[in-house]
């Protein structure tokens, strides 16, 4: 932190990749909760001046097909908090996180989740989608699915 980051009312003009994982209103007020790339959990205000400059792992703009192995290594070079859709038996799910680890040669990569902070593994041919700075990958077989 440098002392021209700090205000009267506090800081601003610092830079943080943090995940917004839920969103309450108390007494009129928009608060969320949000974890930092580091994964401490801190509560924002979210006003209408906030809204322009954030962006969501859950959101996007763009839709770009790539191959299985292509999302993949988007899956492991990426810093972001993102959101993964993928297979686990006949069901979808989700899961928004960081890459833990990776274990190229089983295929597999380990996840944390932001939401309730537990690891998963995900075998990388079950992923369907990745969703990371605003831009939807999924593999050309899953575009009947969209």
């Amino acid at each position: 932190m440098r002392v021209q980051d700090v205000g009267l009312n506090g800081w601003y003009r610092l830079k943080v990749d943090f995940k917004i994982v839920e969103v309450q209103v108390n007494k009129g007020v928009r608060m969320g909760k949000c974890i930092d790339s580091l994964g401490k959990t801190f509560y924002l205000e979210i006003d209408q001046s906030l809204l322009s400059n954030l962006t969501s792992s859950d959101l996007y703009y763009d839709i770009q097909h790539k191959s299985l192995e292509e999302i993949v290594r988007l899956l492991h070079s990426t810093q972001s908090i993102f959101t993964l859709s993928y297979t686990s038996g006949s069901d979808k799910k989700s899961i928004t996180g960081k890459v833990a680890s990776k274990d190229e040669l089983m295929g597999k990569t380990l996840i944390l989740s932001v939401k309730d902070g537990e690891d998963y593994f995900i075998d990388n041919r079950n992923i369907l989608s990745l969703i990371v700075e605003n831009v939807k990958y999924y593999v050309y077989e899953q575009e009947a699915d969209l």
